[in-house]
């Protein structure tokens, strides 16, 4: 009987197929989980659950302002009750962790605009999400308690042309225990653009501010644009918060306790 005769075409397509090209055979398992992680989309990080602005009360009195972004960044800004909004005493930043209802930092720093120093800080406290933080700062050398209450504010969209105005109040540099301050005049266009002024020669800064993807903050950026101030020659960035009344923002240093800081009351829309 005569052998099928099978045409070299195909012989030669089922060969390759198989391998029989003499080369390693195909490892489709591995193929397929390659395809997979090519069309996999990259995780998203996870927002932080404390993510907000509170209002409350140290346990000595201090008021504080605090601004927790959606990526764990904060700042609170602490004065003493019943001294102007518009002059800083002090502001804590870091990062911080929160699940469960536990918010967790250990990189705070502690800059004292009045004493002129920067302290190391390690912050826990117990949040309920869209309600309240309240915990501990501490130190080596003791602790101070707070308790703030969560500011429905936050909910709402970033709007530029209700953030558009002028603000009078100190900034505050901050580097080597060594603290610059000035008064004034913070002005926001709606196109984002940010310009401050002084009536007397003094440090002034430029720069610019963006709604942030999440939360009532805007994203902002300052640089000085003269020779000689404390901040001289740095780009610095953070974020910032404003309410019918006044404005906060925090640019703190990336390298070293530090930064701009400034807060102000509202004068008039430009």
């Amino acid at each position: 009987m005569k052998q099928p005769i099978v045409p070299t075409l195909t012989l030669a397509f089922l060969l390759s197929a198989c391998g029989g090209d003499g080369g390693s055979p195909r490892n489709v398992e591995k193929e397929v989980v390659e395809k997979q992680e090519e069309n996999e989309e990259p995780e998203t990080a996870k927002e932080n659950e404390a993510q907000g602005v509170y209002r409350g009360l140290t346990d000595t009195g201090r008021d504080l302002l605090t601004m927790v972004r959606d990526d764990g960044e904060y700042y609170m800004f602490y004065y003493v009750t019943g001294k102007p909004v518009y002059d800083l005493s002090g502001a804590v930043v870091g990062t911080a962790s929160a699940s469960e209802g536990n918010f967790s930092s250990t990189d705070a720093n502690d800059l004292n605009f009045i004493d002129r120093t920067s302290t190391r800080l390690g912050i826990e406290a117990d949040y309920v999400s869209g309600d309240y933080l309240t915990g501990i700062m501490e130190n080596s050398d003791g602790g101070e308690g707070f308790t703030i209450a969560y500011d429905a504010d936050y909910d709402n969209a970033p709007d530029m042309a209700a953030f558009a105005g002028s603000y009078r109040g100190y900034y505050k540099g901050f580097m080597d225990s060594v603290v610059e301050s000035s008064l004034v005049i913070v002005t926001i266009d709606a196109d984002g653009t940010l310009t401050a002024s002084s009536e007397i020669p003094s440090c002034v800064f430029t720069g610019q501010v963006a709604p942030r993807a999440a939360g009532n903050l805007f994203d902002v950026e300052v640089a000085f644009s003269e020779t000689d101030c404390l901040l001289t020659g740095i780009t610095l960035t953070g974020a910032a918060y404003h309410d019918s009344e006044a404005m906060f923002f925090a640019a703190p240093a990336d390298d070293k306790p530090g930064g701009l800081f400034f807060s102000g009351n509202r004068l008039e829309a430009p």
